[in-house]
Protein backbone atom coordinates (compact mmCIF):
# COMPACT_ATOMS: atom_id res chain seq x y z
CA UNK A 1 0.00 0.00 0.00
CA UNK A 2 1.50 3.31 -1.11
CA UNK A 3 0.95 6.69 0.58
CA UNK A 4 0.88 9.61 -1.84
CA UNK A 5 0.63 13.38 -1.20
CA UNK A 6 -0.89 15.82 -3.66
CA UNK A 7 2.07 18.19 -4.19
CA UNK A 8 0.81 19.76 -7.43
CA UNK A 9 4.26 19.89 -9.11
CA UNK A 10 3.10 18.48 -12.46
CA UNK A 11 2.46 20.39 -15.65
CA UNK A 12 -1.31 19.71 -15.52
CA UNK A 13 -4.03 19.57 -12.89
CA UNK A 14 -4.76 15.95 -13.73
CA UNK A 15 -5.00 13.22 -11.10
CA UNK A 16 -3.18 11.00 -13.63
CA UNK A 17 -0.10 13.25 -13.80
CA UNK A 18 2.73 11.62 -11.80
CA UNK A 19 4.34 15.05 -11.36
CA UNK A 20 1.54 15.97 -9.00
CA UNK A 21 2.21 13.14 -6.56
CA UNK A 22 4.92 12.93 -3.93
CA UNK A 23 5.81 10.93 -0.86
CA UNK A 24 5.84 13.90 1.56
CA UNK A 25 3.68 16.96 2.08
CA UNK A 26 4.95 19.83 -0.09
CA UNK A 27 7.79 17.64 -1.42
CA UNK A 28 8.91 16.76 -4.91
CA UNK A 29 6.62 15.12 -7.44
CA UNK A 30 7.22 12.32 -9.86
CA UNK A 31 5.85 9.35 -7.96
CA UNK A 32 3.26 6.78 -9.02
CA UNK A 33 -0.41 7.76 -9.16
CA UNK A 34 -2.31 6.29 -6.19
CA UNK A 35 -4.70 3.50 -7.00
CA UNK A 36 -6.40 0.51 -5.40
CA UNK A 37 -5.24 -0.06 -1.83
CA UNK A 38 -3.30 3.23 -1.73
CA UNK A 39 -3.85 6.38 0.33
CA UNK A 40 -4.07 9.85 -1.25
CA UNK A 41 -3.53 12.87 1.03
CA UNK A 42 -4.54 16.44 0.19
CA UNK A 43 -3.25 18.84 2.84
CA UNK A 44 -1.80 22.30 3.09
CA UNK A 45 1.20 21.26 1.01
CA UNK A 46 -0.54 22.31 -2.21
CA UNK A 47 -3.72 24.21 -3.06
CA UNK A 48 -3.54 23.24 -6.72
CA UNK A 49 -6.75 22.08 -8.41
CA UNK A 50 -7.10 18.32 -8.99
CA UNK A 51 -9.07 17.02 -11.99
CA UNK A 52 -10.11 13.45 -12.63
CA UNK A 53 -9.63 12.41 -16.23
CA UNK A 54 -10.75 8.81 -15.79
CA UNK A 55 -12.58 6.58 -13.34
CA UNK A 56 -10.56 5.87 -10.21
CA UNK A 57 -10.34 3.17 -7.55
CA UNK A 58 -8.61 4.32 -4.38
CA UNK A 59 -7.99 2.88 -0.92
CA UNK A 60 -8.53 6.15 0.99
CA UNK A 61 -8.52 9.92 0.49
CA UNK A 62 -7.83 12.45 3.25
CA UNK A 63 -8.42 16.15 2.47
CA UNK A 64 -7.39 17.79 5.75
CA UNK A 65 -6.40 21.49 5.37
CA UNK A 66 -6.74 21.29 1.56
CA UNK A 67 -7.65 24.72 0.16
CA UNK A 68 -7.86 23.82 -3.50
CA UNK A 69 -10.61 22.44 -5.75
CA UNK A 70 -11.22 18.77 -6.51
CA UNK A 71 -13.28 18.07 -9.65
CA UNK A 72 -14.60 14.62 -10.50
CA UNK A 73 -15.63 15.84 -13.96
CA UNK A 74 -18.41 13.23 -13.72
CA UNK A 75 -16.03 10.25 -13.61
CA UNK A 76 -16.80 7.35 -11.28
CA UNK A 77 -15.07 7.06 -7.91
CA UNK A 78 -14.66 3.79 -5.97
CA UNK A 79 -13.44 4.08 -2.36
CA UNK A 80 -12.23 0.96 -0.60
CA UNK A 81 -11.59 2.33 2.88
CA UNK A 82 -12.44 6.01 3.52
CA UNK A 83 -12.83 9.51 2.13
CA UNK A 84 -12.75 12.45 4.52
CA UNK A 85 -12.98 16.21 4.05
CA UNK A 86 -12.63 16.90 7.79
CA UNK A 87 -10.49 20.04 8.12
CA UNK A 88 -10.75 20.95 4.43
CA UNK A 89 -11.31 24.60 3.50
CA UNK A 90 -11.38 24.02 -0.24
CA UNK A 91 -14.06 22.75 -2.62
CA UNK A 92 -15.19 19.27 -3.66
CA UNK A 93 -17.23 19.19 -6.89
CA UNK A 94 -18.99 15.83 -7.01
CA UNK A 95 -20.58 16.37 -10.44
CA UNK A 96 -22.85 13.62 -11.70
CA UNK A 97 -20.40 10.94 -10.56
CA UNK A 98 -21.26 7.62 -9.00
CA UNK A 99 -19.33 7.45 -5.72
CA UNK A 100 -19.08 3.83 -4.55
CA UNK A 101 -17.96 3.08 -1.00
CA UNK A 102 -17.11 -0.57 -0.58
CA UNK A 103 -17.05 -1.42 3.13
CA UNK A 104 -15.77 2.08 3.73
CA UNK A 105 -16.34 5.31 5.67
CA UNK A 106 -17.14 8.71 4.23
CA UNK A 107 -17.00 12.02 6.06
CA UNK A 108 -17.97 15.07 4.01
CA UNK A 109 -18.22 17.34 7.04
CA UNK A 110 -16.03 20.30 6.04
CA UNK A 111 -15.23 22.53 3.08
CA UNK A 112 -17.57 23.42 0.23
CA UNK A 113 -19.32 20.33 -1.09
CA UNK A 114 -21.05 20.84 -4.42
CA UNK A 115 -23.12 17.67 -4.68
CA UNK A 116 -24.29 18.18 -8.29
CA UNK A 117 -26.46 15.24 -9.31
CA UNK A 118 -24.11 12.65 -7.90
CA UNK A 119 -25.04 9.40 -6.21
CA UNK A 120 -23.27 7.93 -3.19
CA UNK A 121 -23.55 4.13 -3.28
CA UNK A 122 -22.78 2.23 -0.10
CA UNK A 123 -22.15 -1.50 -0.43
CA UNK A 124 -20.81 -4.00 2.03
CA UNK A 125 -20.65 -2.54 5.56
CA UNK A 126 -20.19 1.23 5.52
CA UNK A 127 -20.05 4.10 7.98
CA UNK A 128 -21.49 7.59 7.38
CA UNK A 129 -19.33 9.74 9.62
CA UNK A 130 -20.55 13.15 8.48
CA UNK A 131 -22.38 14.96 5.68
CA UNK A 132 -24.85 17.13 7.58
CA UNK A 133 -24.90 20.71 6.33
CA UNK A 134 -23.09 19.61 3.16
CA UNK A 135 -25.85 17.32 1.93
CA UNK A 136 -25.63 14.55 -0.63
CA UNK A 137 -27.72 14.42 -3.76
CA UNK A 138 -28.67 10.72 -3.86
CA UNK A 139 -27.82 8.10 -1.25
CA UNK A 140 -28.16 4.46 -2.26
CA UNK A 141 -27.67 1.43 0.00
CA UNK A 142 -26.89 -1.60 -2.17
CA UNK A 143 -28.79 -4.87 -1.91
CA UNK A 144 -27.80 -6.75 1.28
CA UNK A 145 -25.53 -3.85 2.21
CA UNK A 146 -25.35 -2.23 5.62
CA UNK A 147 -24.66 1.40 6.55
CA UNK A 148 -24.55 3.18 9.91
CA UNK A 149 -25.01 6.93 10.35
CA UNK A 150 -22.75 8.04 13.19
CA UNK A 151 -23.01 11.73 12.35
CA UNK A 152 -25.62 14.05 10.87
CA UNK A 153 -26.55 13.25 7.28
CA UNK A 154 -28.49 15.26 4.70
CA UNK A 155 -29.85 13.97 1.36
CA UNK A 156 -31.32 16.59 -0.97
CA UNK A 157 -32.84 14.18 -3.45
CA UNK A 158 -33.46 10.45 -3.05
CA UNK A 159 -32.66 7.90 -0.34
CA UNK A 160 -32.96 4.36 -1.70
CA UNK A 161 -32.51 1.07 0.16
CA UNK A 162 -32.34 -1.90 -2.17
CA UNK A 163 -33.70 -5.27 -1.13
CA UNK A 164 -32.48 -6.68 2.21
CA UNK A 165 -30.25 -3.70 2.96
CA UNK A 166 -30.04 -1.89 6.31
CA UNK A 167 -29.52 1.73 7.28
CA UNK A 168 -28.96 2.28 11.00
CA UNK A 169 -29.28 5.81 12.42
CA UNK A 170 -27.51 6.01 15.76
CA UNK A 171 -28.89 7.69 18.88
CA UNK A 172 -28.76 11.49 18.72
CA UNK A 173 -28.27 11.46 14.94
CA UNK A 174 -30.71 12.95 12.41
CA UNK A 175 -30.87 11.86 8.77
CA UNK A 176 -32.70 14.44 6.64
CA UNK A 177 -34.17 13.68 3.20
CA UNK A 178 -35.66 16.33 0.94
CA UNK A 179 -36.80 13.97 -1.77
CA UNK A 180 -38.11 10.43 -2.16
CA UNK A 181 -37.47 7.62 0.32
CA UNK A 182 -37.69 4.11 -1.14
CA UNK A 183 -37.32 1.02 1.07
CA UNK A 184 -37.10 -2.26 -0.84
CA UNK A 185 -38.28 -5.72 0.13
CA UNK A 186 -36.69 -6.88 3.36
CA UNK A 187 -34.81 -3.59 3.75
CA UNK A 188 -34.99 -1.54 6.93
CA UNK A 189 -34.23 1.91 8.30
CA UNK A 190 -33.63 1.36 11.97
CA UNK A 191 -31.78 2.64 15.03
CA UNK A 192 -32.31 5.05 17.91
CA UNK A 193 -31.98 8.18 15.79
CA UNK A 194 -34.36 10.38 13.85
CA UNK A 195 -35.44 10.38 10.19
CA UNK A 196 -36.78 13.66 8.79
CA UNK A 197 -38.52 13.50 5.40
CA UNK A 198 -39.55 16.74 3.70
CA UNK A 199 -42.28 16.58 1.05
CA UNK A 200 -43.04 20.04 -0.28
CA UNK A 201 -43.32 18.95 -3.93
CA UNK A 202 -44.56 16.13 -6.13
CA UNK A 203 -42.47 12.96 -5.99
CA UNK A 204 -41.18 13.69 -2.50
CA UNK A 205 -42.01 11.76 0.65
CA UNK A 206 -42.01 8.03 1.36
CA UNK A 207 -42.73 6.57 -2.06
CA UNK A 208 -41.97 2.85 -1.51
CA UNK A 209 -42.17 0.85 1.70
CA UNK A 210 -41.74 -2.86 1.01
CA UNK A 211 -39.48 -3.19 4.06
CA UNK A 212 -39.70 -1.35 7.39
CA UNK A 213 -38.92 1.95 9.09
CA UNK A 214 -38.34 1.51 12.83
CA UNK A 215 -36.18 4.48 13.83
CA UNK A 216 -37.10 5.99 17.18
CA UNK A 217 -38.65 9.04 15.56
CA UNK A 218 -40.00 9.54 12.02
CA UNK A 219 -41.00 13.10 11.09
CA UNK A 220 -42.81 13.90 7.84
CA UNK A 221 -42.20 17.64 7.56
CA UNK A 222 -43.23 20.62 5.44
CA UNK A 223 -45.91 18.48 3.90
CA UNK A 224 -48.01 19.82 1.03
CA UNK A 225 -50.85 18.46 -1.05
CA UNK A 226 -48.27 17.04 -3.50
CA UNK A 227 -46.36 14.99 -0.89
CA UNK A 228 -46.43 11.18 -0.99
CA UNK A 229 -46.90 8.72 1.87
CA UNK A 230 -47.13 5.16 0.60
CA UNK A 231 -49.17 2.43 2.33
CA UNK A 232 -47.20 0.05 4.52
CA UNK A 233 -46.12 -0.78 8.04
CA UNK A 234 -44.38 2.01 9.92
CA UNK A 235 -42.65 0.75 13.04
CA UNK A 236 -41.26 3.99 14.47
CA UNK A 237 -42.47 4.57 18.04
CA UNK A 238 -43.05 8.28 17.42
CA UNK A 239 -44.34 9.61 14.11
CA UNK A 240 -45.13 13.24 13.27
CA UNK A 241 -46.88 14.60 10.19
CA UNK A 242 -46.34 18.37 9.96
CA UNK A 243 -47.77 20.43 7.11
CA UNK A 244 -46.36 23.51 5.41
CA UNK A 245 -46.61 26.86 7.17
CA UNK A 246 -49.27 28.51 5.03
CA UNK A 247 -52.45 27.67 3.17
CA UNK A 248 -54.67 24.62 3.38
CA UNK A 249 -52.73 21.40 2.73
CA UNK A 250 -54.21 17.95 2.12
CA UNK A 251 -52.24 14.74 2.50
CA UNK A 252 -54.28 12.27 0.47
CA UNK A 253 -53.47 8.68 1.39
CA UNK A 254 -53.39 6.04 -1.32
CA UNK A 255 -55.58 2.95 -1.40
CA UNK A 256 -54.20 0.37 1.01
CA UNK A 257 -53.41 -0.07 4.69
CA UNK A 258 -51.30 2.29 6.77
CA UNK A 259 -50.27 0.58 9.99
CA UNK A 260 -48.35 2.63 12.52
CA UNK A 261 -46.90 0.07 14.93
CA UNK A 262 -45.30 0.47 18.34
CA UNK A 263 -46.26 0.24 21.98
CA UNK A 264 -49.48 1.88 23.12
CA UNK A 265 -47.40 4.57 24.86
CA UNK A 266 -46.07 5.71 21.48
CA UNK A 267 -47.49 8.68 19.60
CA UNK A 268 -48.72 9.61 16.14
CA UNK A 269 -48.95 13.41 15.86
CA UNK A 270 -50.64 15.71 13.34
CA UNK A 271 -49.43 19.30 13.45
CA UNK A 272 -48.67 22.43 11.39
CA UNK A 273 -45.68 24.75 11.07
CA UNK A 274 -47.56 28.03 11.41
CA UNK A 275 -50.98 29.36 10.48
CA UNK A 276 -51.55 26.64 7.90
CA UNK A 277 -54.30 24.04 8.18
CA UNK A 278 -54.09 20.42 7.16
CA UNK A 279 -56.35 17.55 6.19
CA UNK A 280 -55.28 13.91 6.32
CA UNK A 281 -57.55 12.31 3.74
CA UNK A 282 -58.02 8.55 4.03
CA UNK A 283 -61.54 8.69 2.61
CA UNK A 284 -61.10 9.50 -1.09
CA UNK A 285 -59.03 6.44 -2.00
CA UNK A 286 -60.37 4.13 0.68
CA UNK A 287 -57.20 3.95 2.79
CA UNK A 288 -57.21 2.14 6.14
CA UNK A 289 -55.38 3.98 8.95
CA UNK A 290 -54.37 2.07 12.12
CA UNK A 291 -52.48 3.64 15.02
CA UNK A 292 -51.28 1.26 17.73
CA UNK A 293 -50.33 4.06 20.11
CA UNK A 294 -51.68 7.48 21.04
CA UNK A 295 -53.03 10.01 18.53
CA UNK A 296 -52.11 13.64 19.24
CA UNK A 297 -53.38 16.73 17.43
CA UNK A 298 -51.19 19.81 17.93
CA UNK A 299 -51.92 22.34 15.17
CA UNK A 300 -50.26 25.72 15.45
CA UNK A 301 -52.77 26.89 12.84
CA UNK A 302 -56.53 26.93 13.10
CA UNK A 303 -57.68 23.48 12.08
CA UNK A 304 -56.64 19.93 11.50
CA UNK A 305 -59.02 17.48 9.84
CA UNK A 306 -59.07 13.78 9.09
CA UNK A 307 -61.45 11.95 6.79
CA UNK A 308 -61.92 8.22 6.43
CA UNK A 309 -61.72 5.29 8.83
CA UNK A 310 -59.22 5.53 11.68
CA UNK A 311 -58.51 2.95 14.40
CA UNK A 312 -56.60 4.13 17.49
CA UNK A 313 -55.48 1.80 20.29
CA UNK A 314 -54.30 4.51 22.67
CA UNK A 315 -55.67 7.89 23.73
CA UNK A 316 -56.59 10.87 21.57
CA UNK A 317 -55.27 14.27 22.69
CA UNK A 318 -55.96 17.68 21.15
CA UNK A 319 -53.40 20.21 22.40
CA UNK A 320 -54.25 23.23 20.26
CA UNK A 321 -56.49 24.53 17.48
CA UNK A 322 -59.49 22.48 16.42
CA UNK A 323 -59.72 18.94 15.13
CA UNK A 324 -62.48 17.62 12.91
CA UNK A 325 -62.93 13.97 12.04
CA UNK A 326 -65.26 14.12 9.05
CA UNK A 327 -66.38 11.13 6.95
CA UNK A 328 -65.69 7.59 8.09
CA UNK A 329 -65.56 5.96 11.50
CA UNK A 330 -63.24 6.66 14.42
CA UNK A 331 -62.59 3.35 16.22
CA UNK A 332 -61.07 3.20 19.68
CA UNK A 333 -59.64 -0.29 19.94
CA UNK A 334 -56.77 -2.18 21.57
CA UNK A 335 -56.19 -2.97 25.22
CA UNK A 336 -55.46 0.17 27.27
CA UNK A 337 -57.60 2.74 28.95
CA UNK A 338 -57.91 5.81 26.73
CA UNK A 339 -59.02 9.44 26.57
CA UNK A 340 -61.47 11.04 24.13
CA UNK A 341 -61.07 14.86 23.85
CA UNK A 342 -63.13 17.71 22.42
CA UNK A 343 -63.12 16.77 18.78
CA UNK A 344 -65.78 17.00 16.13
CA UNK A 345 -66.18 13.60 14.54
CA UNK A 346 -68.26 11.44 12.29
CA UNK A 347 -69.16 8.03 13.65
CA UNK A 348 -67.27 6.86 16.77
CA UNK A 349 -67.10 3.18 17.69
CA UNK A 350 -65.43 1.89 20.86
CA UNK A 351 -64.32 -1.75 20.69
CA UNK A 352 -61.66 -2.92 23.14
CA UNK A 353 -59.82 -6.26 23.15
CA UNK A 354 -59.58 -6.33 26.97
CA UNK A 355 -61.56 -4.59 29.74
CA UNK A 356 -60.90 -0.86 29.51
CA UNK A 357 -62.27 2.57 30.38
CA UNK A 358 -62.53 5.39 27.84
CA UNK A 359 -62.69 8.77 29.55
CA UNK A 360 -64.21 11.84 27.92
CA UNK A 361 -61.85 14.74 28.66
CA UNK A 362 -63.85 17.60 27.10
CA UNK A 363 -67.15 18.25 25.36
CA UNK A 364 -67.59 15.86 22.44
CA UNK A 365 -69.47 16.33 19.15
CA UNK A 366 -70.01 13.47 16.70
CA UNK A 367 -72.44 11.98 14.23
CA UNK A 368 -72.91 8.83 16.29
CA UNK A 369 -71.34 6.92 19.17
CA UNK A 370 -71.36 3.18 19.82
CA UNK A 371 -70.02 1.19 22.76
CA UNK A 372 -69.66 -2.32 21.38
CA UNK A 373 -68.16 -4.84 23.86
CA UNK A 374 -68.10 -7.71 21.39
CA UNK A 375 -64.65 -8.76 22.67
CA UNK A 376 -64.30 -7.32 26.17
CA UNK A 377 -66.25 -5.11 28.61
CA UNK A 378 -66.09 -1.34 28.03
CA UNK A 379 -66.77 1.58 30.35
CA UNK A 380 -67.39 5.08 29.01
CA UNK A 381 -66.70 7.66 31.72
CA UNK A 382 -68.45 10.84 30.58
CA UNK A 383 -66.80 12.69 33.49
CA UNK A 384 -69.48 15.38 33.54
CA UNK A 385 -68.78 16.63 29.99
CA UNK A 386 -71.36 17.17 27.26
CA UNK A 387 -71.92 14.78 24.38
CA UNK A 388 -73.72 16.05 21.28
CA UNK A 389 -74.68 13.55 18.58
CA UNK A 390 -76.72 14.15 15.45
CA UNK A 391 -77.43 10.44 15.12
CA UNK A 392 -77.58 7.36 17.31
CA UNK A 393 -76.00 6.76 20.71
CA UNK A 394 -75.78 2.99 21.16
CA UNK A 395 -74.61 1.01 24.19
CA UNK A 396 -74.55 -2.76 23.76
CA UNK A 397 -74.87 -5.35 26.52
CA UNK A 398 -71.63 -5.63 28.48
CA UNK A 399 -70.71 -1.96 28.17
CA UNK A 400 -71.16 0.62 30.90
CA UNK A 401 -71.55 4.37 31.08
CA UNK A 402 -70.64 6.38 34.18
CA UNK A 403 -69.96 9.97 35.19
CA UNK A 404 -73.10 11.45 33.62
CA UNK A 405 -73.69 13.85 36.54
CA UNK A 406 -73.67 17.45 35.26
CA UNK A 407 -73.62 16.32 31.63
CA UNK A 408 -75.85 17.39 28.77
CA UNK A 409 -76.31 14.46 26.42
CA UNK A 410 -78.05 15.17 23.12
CA UNK A 411 -78.70 12.52 20.46
CA UNK A 412 -80.93 11.74 17.53
CA UNK A 413 -81.77 8.40 19.15
CA UNK A 414 -80.54 6.20 21.96
CA UNK A 415 -80.49 2.45 22.44
CA UNK A 416 -78.78 1.74 25.77
CA UNK A 417 -78.66 -1.83 27.01
CA UNK A 418 -77.35 -2.91 30.36
CA UNK A 419 -77.89 -6.37 31.78
CA UNK A 420 -79.74 -7.63 34.83
CA UNK A 421 -76.41 -8.58 36.40
CA UNK A 422 -74.70 -5.32 35.42
CA UNK A 423 -77.20 -2.49 34.99
CA UNK A 424 -76.05 0.83 33.53
CA UNK A 425 -75.09 3.46 36.09
CA UNK A 426 -77.32 6.44 35.27
CA UNK A 427 -77.78 7.46 38.89
CA UNK A 428 -75.29 10.23 39.71
CA UNK A 429 -75.62 12.46 42.75
CA UNK A 430 -76.26 15.52 40.58
CA UNK A 431 -78.68 16.47 37.81
CA UNK A 432 -78.06 15.63 34.15
CA UNK A 433 -79.91 16.41 30.95
CA UNK A 434 -80.82 13.93 28.25
CA UNK A 435 -82.41 15.21 25.04
CA UNK A 436 -83.37 12.73 22.31
CA UNK A 437 -85.16 13.82 19.14
CA UNK A 438 -86.58 10.60 17.65
CA UNK A 439 -86.55 7.35 19.67
CA UNK A 440 -85.16 6.40 23.06
CA UNK A 441 -84.99 3.03 24.79
CA UNK A 442 -82.99 2.06 27.87
CA UNK A 443 -82.79 -1.52 29.20
CA UNK A 444 -81.54 -2.42 32.68
CA UNK A 445 -80.25 0.78 34.25
CA UNK A 446 -80.26 2.55 37.60
CA UNK A 447 -81.63 6.03 36.81
CA UNK A 448 -81.65 9.15 38.94
CA UNK A 449 -81.84 12.95 38.51
CA UNK A 450 -82.30 12.80 34.72
CA UNK A 451 -84.24 15.55 32.99
CA UNK A 452 -85.31 14.30 29.56
CA UNK A 453 -88.12 16.85 29.10
CA UNK A 454 -86.38 18.51 26.13
CA UNK A 455 -87.05 15.61 23.77
CA UNK A 456 -89.07 12.42 23.34
CA UNK A 457 -89.95 10.31 26.35
CA UNK A 458 -87.36 7.72 27.39
CA UNK A 459 -88.80 4.20 27.46
CA UNK A 460 -87.06 2.55 30.40
CA UNK A 461 -87.49 -1.23 30.44
CA UNK A 462 -86.45 -3.18 33.54
CA UNK A 463 -84.83 -0.05 34.97
CA UNK A 464 -84.69 1.10 38.58
CA UNK A 465 -86.28 4.52 39.03
CA UNK A 466 -84.28 6.01 41.90
CA UNK A 467 -86.08 9.35 41.74
CA UNK A 468 -85.73 12.83 40.32
CA UNK A 469 -86.36 11.77 36.71
CA UNK A 470 -88.49 13.67 34.18
CA UNK A 471 -89.99 12.32 30.95
CA UNK A 472 -88.94 8.75 31.66
CA UNK A 473 -91.48 5.91 31.26
CA UNK A 474 -90.44 3.09 33.55
CA UNK A 475 -91.80 -0.39 32.89
CA UNK A 476 -90.86 -3.99 33.42
CA UNK A 477 -91.21 -6.93 31.09
CA UNK A 478 -94.30 -7.94 33.11
CA UNK A 479 -96.22 -5.12 34.73
CA UNK A 480 -98.88 -5.61 37.42
CA UNK A 481 -100.88 -2.69 38.84
CA UNK A 482 -102.47 -2.77 42.32
CA UNK A 483 -105.82 -4.03 40.95
CA UNK A 484 -104.20 -7.19 39.56
CA UNK A 485 -104.03 -6.20 35.92
CA UNK A 486 -101.04 -7.72 34.14
CA UNK A 487 -99.31 -6.12 31.12
CA UNK A 488 -96.97 -8.13 28.90
CA UNK A 489 -95.43 -6.35 25.86
CA UNK A 490 -95.94 -8.25 22.65
CA UNK A 491 -96.29 -7.96 18.89
CA UNK A 492 -99.97 -7.05 18.69
CA UNK A 493 -101.27 -3.79 17.20
CA UNK A 494 -100.37 -0.51 18.88
CA UNK A 495 -102.84 0.52 21.52
CA UNK A 496 -103.33 2.36 24.78
CA UNK A 497 -103.50 0.45 28.03
CA UNK A 498 -105.01 2.01 31.14
CA UNK A 499 -104.79 -0.28 34.16
CA UNK A 500 -107.10 0.07 37.07
CA UNK A 501 -110.19 -1.87 36.03
CA UNK A 502 -111.66 -4.41 38.40
CA UNK A 503 -111.25 -7.26 36.02
CA UNK A 504 -107.82 -8.80 35.83
CA UNK A 505 -106.65 -9.24 32.25
CA UNK A 506 -103.58 -9.59 30.09
CA UNK A 507 -102.77 -7.19 27.26
CA UNK A 508 -100.09 -7.32 24.53
CA UNK A 509 -99.61 -4.06 22.56
CA UNK A 510 -97.43 -3.77 19.46
CA UNK A 511 -94.07 -2.15 19.03
CA UNK A 512 -95.22 0.92 17.11
CA UNK A 513 -96.46 2.91 20.10
CA UNK A 514 -97.09 2.19 23.75
CA UNK A 515 -98.84 4.46 26.23
CA UNK A 516 -99.20 3.42 29.86
CA UNK A 517 -101.62 5.33 32.04
CA UNK A 518 -101.15 4.63 35.72
CA UNK A 519 -103.90 6.17 37.91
Amino acid sequence: MAIRYWVGAGGTTNWSDTGNWGIASGGAGGYSVPSTGDSAIFDGGSAKTCDLVWNIVIGSVTMSAYNGTFNTNNYAVVVENSWSTAGMTGTLNMGSSLWTFDTATFNFSAGTINRGTSTVLLQGTCNIAGAASKYLHNLLIAASGSATATNLVGVLNNLTLQNNSTLTINSGITLTVDGAVSVGTGAQITGLGLLDVFAAAAGKGITTLAGSITVTSLRLLNWTTDGTLTPGTYGSPNITVKCQSSGAQTLRLSAGTYHFLGATSNTFTLTTWGAGSMTLDAQTNGAGLYIDGNFTITPNGATTALSGNLAVQGSITRNAGTFTKTAGTLILSGTPNANLPDITSGAISIVKSSPATVTVTANLTAASLMLNPIIAPITLDVAGYDITLTGAFTIREGARITGVGGSVITAGSIDWRGTEAAPLDLAPTGDWLLTVSTSATVHYADVQYSNASGGVAILAINCDNQGGNRNWLFMTTTYADPTGDVYTPGPAAADTYSPGSAQSDQFSPGAAAVQIHVP
